[in-house]
């Protein structure tokens, strides 16, 4: 064997019989004491003992033989050698990271890779994510998602060919905190799609005229025309939902914003009408009105509530001014 690893040794004596006390000296500052009464010559002749270092070493075996030998005590050295790797052995030196935290939405899915040389070779890469959950990968390659920043002690162990000594190599990152994301400066990001352009406009066109055609069929009950407003309306109301679903995330949050505001403005307006005309109703002047305004005002709320929970979903954070994570 050779260093490190596991090394069997041999002593060979001419009268195993004469000896009383065999001792070992292995080289790395162990030893092994053998004597007759205790654990029998045969044992003590061979030996088997494990190196943790790659170096040179020199073993050095003593007998002690019986008090009418002479020369009483004799001793015989032989180098245990360090292995001779092949180059060809895979080296792991270190992990690296790639990702960020976002500042709102999903966790941070991050990329760690092992880093050193032939990695390609390894058999097997058990990883450690320092947050409780562990994996295991053929390649040099995995993604975790994490949570929270950290900080976290990031761990990989690698299992080499039978012919590498140590079988395994092992690489930690301590205290590794993951960077946030950087925000789009002001006025930049993404720009929007043809695609996801024409989704927008033709949603709240759709939208706008359908709760216009709502309104006037009521007041005038004329019911095709307010079933005609109500579905352009729902039509719309589809419209923008696919856009936010489909461009959100793409495009930002800035876009995305504006058009809630536009939505909440609007609930609003429709809410001090529905008022208006609430009253009227009262005095049976505008009834019909008031059916038209409350219908508008129930599509404008739920449309508003299911882009808003879209909205945060993505990762996107309300904000009065400055930038948005993309």
């Amino acid at each position: 064997g050779c260093a490190p690893g596991e090394v069997s040794l041999r002593l060979e004596v001419s009268q195993p019989d004469e000896i009383e006390e065999i001792t070992w000296d292995f080289g790395d500052g162990s030893q092994a004491v053998f004597t007759g009464g205790q654990m029998g010559l045969g044992q003590g002749l061979e030996v088997t003992h494990t190196y943790t270092t790659q170096a040179d070493l020199s073993v050095v075996a003593t007998i002690l033989r019986h008090a009418g030998c002479s020369p009483r005590s004799q001793s015989e050295a032989v180098t245990v050698q360090a292995c001779r790797e092949d180059p060809r052995c895979p080296q792991l030196t270190g992990i690296g990271i790639e990702g960020c935290m976002p500042e709102a939405g999903p966790p941070a899915n991050l990329t760690l890779t092992a880093q050193g040389q032939n990695l390609e070779l390894a058999q097997e890469f058990r990883w450690e994510f320092g947050d409780g959950s562990n994996a295991t990968t053929a390649g040099a390659q995995t993604t975790h998602a994490y949570n929270s920043p950290g900080p976290f002690e990031i761990r990989v162990e690698m299992t080499r060919p039978e012919r590498c000594q140590p079988r395994r190599q092992s690489a930690r990152l301590e205290r590794v905190t993951i960077p946030a994301c950087p925000a789009p400066p002001d006025g930049g990001g993404p720009s929007e799609s043809c695609l996801c352009t024409l989704l927008r406009i033709l949603g709240l066109a759709f939208l706008i005229i359908g709760l216009v055609l709502i309104f006037g069929g009521a007041c005038s009950v004329n019911i095709p025309v307010a079933v005609g407003g109500g579905v352009m309306a729902a039509i719309g109301a589809v419209l923008l939902i696919i856009w936010a679903l489909t461009c959100g995330r793409a495009l930002g949050c800035r876009i995305f914003q504006a058009l809630i505001a536009l939505l909440m403005v609007a609930t609003v307006i429709m809410g001090f009408i529905a008022l208006i005309f609430g009253i009227l109703a009262i005095f049976e002047i505008g009834a019909p009105c008031f059916v038209g305004a409350i219908i508008d005002l129930g599509i404008l709320g739920v449309l508003t509530t299911v882009l808003t929970w879209i909205f945060y979903g993505i990762g996107c954070r309300w904000r009065v001014g400055g930038t948005f994570p993309v």
